[in-house]
C-alpha cells in the first residue's frame, strides 16, 4: 500500500508592520499632492482653449453677419434689441443664428456652460444665471433709440488685429465689455488673464494693465 503524500504545511501570513502601513500611507499623501494640482491645472487649461474656441465662433458668426449686410455691425440700444431700427439688433440675439446652436439668444433660458456665449469658467450669480458671459466692444453700443454706435461698420476699422472685438466679463445685466474700472468690467477669470478675440479673428491672453486705458476698444 502506498503511503499518502505529506500535505506541505501552510506558511503563515505575515501581517503588515505599522511602520510599513505609514510608509504607504505617506506614498499615497505625497502622490494625492503632486497629482491634484496637476488635475486641478489640466480642468484650467481645458475650461481656457474651450473659451478661446468659444470666441472664435463669436468672430466667425460676427464676420458672417456683416457680410450678409454690407459691413453692418450688429448694435443694440439699452441691451435689448430695437426692432424697429434697422441695424440696432443685439449682438446677444445674433451670434447665435450663425453658430450651430439651438438657441434663440440667452435671454430666459438655463444656464448651459455648452452654449457658445457662455464661458465654462464664469459663474452665473443670481438673478443673472441666464446671461452669457462674453461681451462685445462698447462701441458697438447704441444708446438711445434713433442714435448711431461709435462703431457701426467694419469699414471703419483700419486696424483688425489692434481692435478687441469680444471677450469675458463680469456676468451682469450688460451686453458690453469695457476697460477696468468703467461700467461694463471685464473678467480675469482664466488664472488672472482676459480671454478676447480680435476683429482680425485672432484670440489673445491679455492681463489687466492690457486693459487699463480705452486703446484697445477706440475705433483705429
Amino acid at each position: 500500500m502506498t503511503p499518502p503524500l505529506p500535505v506541505p504545511a501552510r506558511k503563515a501570513r505575515r501581517a503588515f508592520t505599522l511602520i510599513e502601513l505609514l510608509t504607504v500611507i505617506a506614498i499615497i499623501g505625497i502622490l494625492a499632492a503632486i497629482l491634484i494640482p496637476v488635475a486641478g491645472r489640466v480642468r484650467a487649461q481645458a475650461r481656457a482653449s474651450q473659451c478661446a474656441s468659444n470666441l472664435r465662433q463669436v468672430h466667425m458668426a460676427i464676420a458672417l453677419y456683416t457680410d450678409e449686410n454690407k459691413g453692418r455691425l450688429p448694435g443694440g440700444i439699452n441691451d435689448r434689441p430695437n426692432t424697429s431700427v434697422a441695424g440696432k439688433e443685439i449682438f446677444r440675439r445674433i451670434v447665435p443664428q450663425y453658430v450651430a446652436s439651438n438657441r434663440g439668444d440667452t435671454y430666459g433660458v438655463s444656464r448651459d456652460k455648452n452654449f457658445v456665449l457662455q464661458c465654462p469658467g464664469a459663474t452665473f450669480p443670481g438673478a443673472h444665471v441666464d446671461e452669457g458671459s462674453y461681451g462685445a466692444n462698447y462701441n458697438m453700443r447704441v444708446a438711445a433709440v434713433g442714435g448711431t454706435a461709435v462703431l457701426n461698420n467694419v469699414r471703419q476699422i483700419t486696424a483688425p488685429s489692434r481692435m478687441l472685438l469680444a471677450g469675458d466679463r463680469v456676468v451682469i445685466n450688460s451686453e458690453w465689455l469695457t476697460e477696468v474700472g468703467s461700467w461694463a468690467l471685464p473678467e480675469f477669470r482664466h488664472n488672472n488673464t482676459l480671454k478676447t478675440v480680435f476683429f482680425d479673428g485672432s484670440v489673445k491672453t491679455l492681463t489687466s494693465t492690457d486693459l487699463s486705458t480705452n486703446e484697445l476698444f477706440r475705433v483705429q
